[in-house]
């Protein structure tokens, strides 16, 4: 299929940026084939990026700053039936191009990322490219850009508005309850972060982020730390000598082997989307439940979220109010909150008691309110 003649109908892409001048005009352009909605969140910017985008033919909204932030307003100002949110310093090759258009065809296609390539070549930047190949929550992240149905977006909540790792929490959500596919199409990446912090310090700042952040760590906590390690100079990294000579090789090979070795692990729990159905064929039944038309898998209660929902039930039913409120589990971690109450401060009361219990990820709150006689 040639991109060039391949418009694709109800897509809406989705661009955070804050001062990418330098950046977004590529960006947009390599959208242009595909005659789809774009728009740009900005968060701020104070360089020419808003300016660069309008003349493109983008719309332009503006949201608080931070990522999670600019893509939920972004989403909100969408139409599509399809999303594709994507990094202001990345670009979509031709094949992606292709790929994605055969995507959003595919009967019981829900979301999927993309291969990564940087824009530099470097062993580490092909090896951390070759891993973006396989989902987990270790390899697939928003400089992928992220392909997905407006309604599952919906269903699971749409982004946190998280200053970081706002992309980890929604692909993990998706993951419950959908296949999180690999298009063979590639995007390719700026590697500046990389190249301005050095490529192991740098993956390994991501590490530790990530790792904090699945032991429980707040975003925000999270975004200080990040932010404060960023701001050490580049030689005193993060307690890792310069990769030079021979303790720079070493340093190389054991970034390589930890992030080998996490991906083999989380690859054999519960975190990734293995022996995925390729894109243009029918879907198939897994392990976790069955697979609806839609594409998005109906999982199989587990005990888990079994006992997740009763909480929510429980702590409802001790609520002033709220005993008319009924929970639904879409998945582990993801509850549905459905029912009438009679003011929108107890639909609110509803979300805040759910969300205090542990095991809770996402809730989705369809409690309708009362119209006042």
């Amino acid at each position: 299929m040639n991109p060039e003649h391949e418009p694709i109908s109800g897509l809406s892409v989705i661009i955070p940026t804050l001062n990418e001048a330098t950046t977004i005009e590529a960006c947009i352009g390599s959208l242009r084939s595909l005659a789809c909605e774009i728009i740009v969140a900005d968060g701020g910017s104070t360089d020419a990026t808003t300016a660069i985008a309008r003349a493109l033919g983008a719309a332009v909204v503006n949201a608080p700053t931070g990522r999670g932030s600019q893509l939920a307003a972004g989403a909100q100002a969408a139409s599509g039936r399809w999303f594709l949110f994507l990094h202001a310093d990345t670009w979509l090759t031709a094949s992606a191009c292709s790929a994605l258009a055969d995507a959003v065809r595919t009967p019981g296609f829900s979301a999927a990322t993309f291969r990564l390539r940087f824009d530099r070549q470097r062993i580490l930047y092909r090896l951390y490219a070759r891993l973006t190949r396989f989902d987990s929550i270790w390899t697939s992240f928003g400089d992928q850009g992220i392909l997905i149905r407006h309604d599952l977006y919906t269903q699971i909540g749409g982004f946190d508005r998280w200053p970081l790792l706002e992309d980890v929490a929604l692909l993990r959500r998706a993951r419950r309850i959908a296949t999180i596919h690999s298009l063979p199409g590639e995007v390719v990446t700026s590697s500046r972060r990389f190249e301005r912090r050095g490529v192991v310090r740098q993956q390994l700042l991501n590490g530790m982020v990530l790792l904090r952040y699945l032991l429980g760590t707040p975003p925000e906590t999270l975004a200080a730390f990040y932010d404060a390690r960023r701001a050490v100079s580049r030689r005193a990294g993060i307690g890792i000598p310069p990769p030079a000579g021979a303790r720079g090789a070493l340093a190389h090979g054991w970034c390589v082997a930890l992030l080998s070795g996490l991906v083999a692990l989380h690859a054999c729990g519960d975190g990734g989307n293995h022996g995925q159905p390729r894109i243009g064929s029918a879907p198939k039944a897994g392990a976790r439940g069955a697979v609806d038309a839609e594409g998005v898998r109906q999982e199989e209660s587990a005990p888990g979220a079994d006992r997740v929902q009763k909480q929510a039930e429980a702590a409802l039913l001790m609520e002033p109010g709220l005993g008319g409120v009924r929970v639904t589990s879409l998945g582990r971690g993801v509850l549905r909150l459905h029912g009438t109450v009679g003011a929108e401060s107890e639909r609110n009361a509803a979300d805040r008691s759910v969300k205090r219990i542990r095991g809770v990820d996402s809730v989705v709150n369809d409690i309708t309110v009362r119209e006042a006689r």
